[in-house]
């Protein structure tokens, strides 16, 4: 995991400065009267996220010629959308933990992570207004809903051992391809599972060789990410972003 999070530092090198910028502005925008919302946000924002939608759209901003200031703010912007999906996701997930530490609903309650995660949601949209860009607005709002009603979906088909590959990416391309928002999730729909059962599945799985299967598919889909950038001049954000699926497909968590 080491080797990965040094590899991910190397990818945003380019943008490094601007990912720093991109950290101030959400401090910054988390402030508030209220003491208990910085208190938050700053728990969150310590946590170690790797910043991947926000340097996406440093990197994709860069490649297509843009040289303004709105970059970091937009960058600030999906970072706080993806923020709210993830403390709502780990209420419904029941998950105490993210990324080592206690989840925010562990440590605050579910009340206090549900009204955080929508303030911080209509943040997203009240900083997209900065400059009057309803345009964006509509995008990030479409954005938004496809996201929960991805979650909602998923919720639908947790547990079901018949679900297909379509409806499998459906879910994916809501949760993940929009905004990479939220990370999928195979739920076992009684979370308990004995250490047998749990071998068993594995046995299974290596049987019908479904996790190569996966990787191909994951493989395939990388290398049609990669083909429009080949229509950009090379630059160390092209390099960057070229090397960004593989980054996601040597992961190992």
């Amino acid at each position: 995991m080491e080797k990965s999070s040094i590899a991910l530092a190397q990818i945003f090198e380019p943008i490094r400065a601007d990912l720093e910028k991109v950290d101030a502005e959400f401090g910054r925008h988390v402030q508030s009267q209220v003491d208990l919302i910085p208190k938050i946000g700053n728990y969150i924002q310590t946590s170690g996220g790797k910043r991947i939608r926000p340097a996406v759209l440093l990197m994709t901003s860069r490649l297509s010629g843009y040289t303004g200031d709105r970059a970091v703010l937009y960058a600030a912007v999906v970072e706080f959308i993806h923020t709210a999906t993830l403390v709502h996701d780990d209420i419904i997930d029941d998950s105490d933990l993210r990324r080592g530490r206690l989840a925010v609903h562990s440590r605050w309650g579910n009340d206090i992570t549900v009204l955080l995660g929508d303030y911080l949601y209509i943040k997203s949209m009240a900083l997209a207004l900065t400059h009057d860009t309803l345009d964006l607005v509509r995008v990030l709002c479409d954005v938004t809903l496809k996201m929960i009603e991805g979650e909602l979906y998923q919720l639908t088909k947790n547990g079901d051992a018949d679900i297909t590959e379509d409806e499998h990416f459906e879910i994916i391309r809501r949760k993940t391809a929009y905004l990479f928002g939220g990370c999928v999730r195979d739920v076992i729909a009684s979370r308990t599972i004995t250490d047998g059962q749990w071998h068993a599945l594995l046995r299974s799985l290596k049987e019908h060789a479904s996790i190569d299967y996966a990787y191909r598919r994951a493989v395939e889909f990388a290398d049609r990410a990669k083909k429009p950038l080949y229509a950009f001049p090379p630059s160390a954000e092209r390099d960057a972003l070229l090397a960004l699926p593989d980054y996601v497909l040597a992961r190992d968590r």
